[in-house]
């Protein structure tokens, strides 16, 4: 199997790592600057729709891993440890990750609405946001 973007002949991806570097600090600032409390909504540009654990959990996750790279400054690692003490407020008694949005399957309409749901893929973005912020 051969990553998204990676050139199947060289094994190395066709722009230089300098501009895959800048482009996560301008995609990792902008993601913070979406952010009005420890999670995000579910659309980001959107700031008046429900948050969502889930793609909250997995921006966190990306912005630890920048910030442990170097990429991001601290400050983003420190909003993903933020995310991480709330997204531990979700999770139900039995540890399952809850104030995921739903799939959009039939649309965007449930992703909007205040519904949420329990989710194990959200429980897997959250065991990443963890990993990061241990490593």
């Amino acid at each position: 199997m051969v990553a998204v973007g990676i050139d199947a002949h060289t094994g190395r991806h066709p722009r230089p790592a300098r501009d895959l570097i800048h482009d996560v600090q301008r995609l990792g600032a902008w993601a913070l600057a979406q952010r009005s409390g420890p999670l995000w909504p579910t659309f980001l540009d959107e700031p008046n729709t429900p948050v969502d654990t889930s793609g909250s959990a997995g921006i966190a996750a990306a912005l630890a891993l920048a910030a442990r790279h170097g990429w991001l400054p601290d400050t983003a690692r420190a909003a993903a440890s933020e995310t991480l003490d709330a997204l531990h407020s979700t999770l139900t008694p039995d540890g399952f990750l809850g104030g995921v949005a739903q799939v959009n399957k039939a649309g965007e309409g449930l992703q909007r609405d205040p519904y949420r749901v329990i989710s194990q893929f959200g429980m897997g973005l959250m065991a990443q946001l963890m990993a990061a912020l241990a490593g």
